[in-house]
């Protein structure tokens, strides 16, 4: 929804700052891992626009699988209701630092031409 983005975008940096401050050196990615911004499943990338006079125009296929994809990306936030006692419930609230990562990165890189 357009409330949890805004959320996410917000909180973004400052979550990206403190999970990298919880690992010791500097935060990197594996051999085979994604660059920042690149991962298919956590940063879906846009489907190319093409302009048609004055009107930008979208292909459908592309446009559908972009949707389909960008609504089976994992979640920025894992949320658990967890119960430590009879009388009272605990809701937990833990970034996915890769995940975040990956999200602000690709909104960082988008449309900026830098795979030349």
């Amino acid at each position: 929804s357009a409330a949890e983005r805004r959320l996410a975008e917000a909180l973004a940096a400052p979550l990206l700052r403190f999970g990298f401050a919880q690992l010791s050196g500097v935060a990197g990615l594996g051999e085979d891992a994604a660059l920042w911004g690149k991962c298919e499943v956590s940063a879906p990338c846009r489907p190319p626009e093409v302009w048609d006079g004055r009107r930008r125009v979208y292909d459908t296929e592309q446009s559908n699988a972009y949707e389909r994809a960008m609504n089976a990306r994992p979640q920025a936030w894992e949320v658990r209701l967890s119960d430590e006692g009879q009388a009272t419930n605990c809701v937990e609230v833990a970034p996915r630092v890769e995940v975040a990562a990956h999200q602000a990165a690709e909104r960082l890189l988008r449309g900026r031409n830098l795979d030349a």
